[in-house]
């Protein structure tokens, strides 16, 4: 029974090392309490695609101007899309050309030209503890 328990507390033990924390904080927010939308991209293969992001977060401001997420992920390449939802309406508005209406950022505070991120531009790697800041465009 012991060697059991044992061994099952030892097949855990990779993704316990393997866990990393991705410490997010983000400045510029338009309102201190409109809610932060965060989504994490794992490979370039699914970037941007919403429904297929590696992780999604919602997290309220609570009246701070400079928010702060901790993301729990396996140690490995990264690429954070943050939004700022300031009419609660739950999506990133646009406007005719497809061009944010609300505040937006990206992982390495890739300030898009012409066209959205390639996962590359943005991708960060995540070791054991590693903090990010997203400015957020507006």
């Amino acid at each position: 029974m012991i060697i059991s328990f044992i061994l099952s507390l030892l097949s855990l033990l990779p993704s316990i090392i393997n866990t990393a924390v991705l410490e997010v904080s983000v400045s510029n927010l338009e309102n201190s309490n409109a809610p932060i939308y965060f989504a994490v991209y794992q490979d370039d293969k699914f970037f941007l695609k919403t429904d297929k992001m590696y992780k999604g977060l919602r997290v309220s401001p609570k009246g701070s101007t400079q928010p702060k997420v901790k993301i729990s992920v396996p140690a490995g390449e990264y690429a954070l899309a943050v939004y700022q939802d300031i009419n609660e309406n739950g999506k990133l508005d646009l406007n005719f050309l497809g061009i944010p209406t609300e505040p937006y950022g990206f992982s390495q505070n890739f300030k898009p030209r012409l066209s959205a991120p390639k996962f590359s531009d943005i991708k960060v790697y995540v070791k054991s503890k590693t903090s990010i800041a997203i400015k957020l465009l507006d």
